[in-house]
């Protein structure tokens, strides 16, 4: 008897602790080109030549995580292909539905999760910030990849995401 309470203990003991560290986020990231708002002019050069000037494409980058709704995350910095940026963070009421274009130039519907009793995320770059990342996000960044530090628990993770969907192009007005 005393042995099946003490196994008993323990077993819950470890499910507990392995509970909590697996997190059970989620994260998906999705990339887009941007016109800026200046209409497409002609550009006058100091000799009087003429060129059309295009407005230079941007990148625009859209970030979420999805998790169990008893958690509460604090975003941190995003690193963005080893650049750092200051985020801002909000939970949304429902999951967001976006437009992909896949490589045929196919207009999909892609919804990060249709229906979901988790929570979801936003973050969104706000500026560019100048700093070194620690050596922890060294070992996890490469050109590509996203790596989001966060703040869950008053501990500090991470979590990379290894690509980003192509959204859409879209032109600011």
């Amino acid at each position: 008897m005393k042995n099946s309470i003490l196994t008993l203990t323990i077993g819950l003991i470890t499910f507990t602790v392995f509970g909590q560290s697996c997190s059970g986020i989620k994260g998906y990231a999705f990339e887009r080109n941007v016109l800026p708002g200046a209409a497409h002019h002609t550009a006058v050069s100091e000799g009087g030549r003429t060129a059309p000037a295009t407005p230079r494409s941007m990148k625009s980058y859209l970030i979420y995580l999805e998790h169990k709704p008893d958690l509460n995350i604090i975003p941190g910095i995003l690193w963005v292909a080893g650049k750092p940026f200051s985020v801002k963070g909000e939970y949304l009421k429902g999951a967001p539905s976006l437009v992909t274009d896949d490589p045929n130039d196919k207009i999909l519907w892609d919804s990060v999760a249709t229906k979901t009793s988790k929570k979801i995320l936003s973050i969104q770059a706000i500026d560019s910030i100048s700093m070194e990342p620690s050596e922890d996000v060294k070992k996890k960044l490469t050109d590509k990849n996203f790596v989001l530090e966060y703040t869950i628990n008053k501990k500090n993770k991470l979590i990379v995401i290894d690509s980003a969907k192509k959204l859409k192009k879209e032109a600011m007005y």
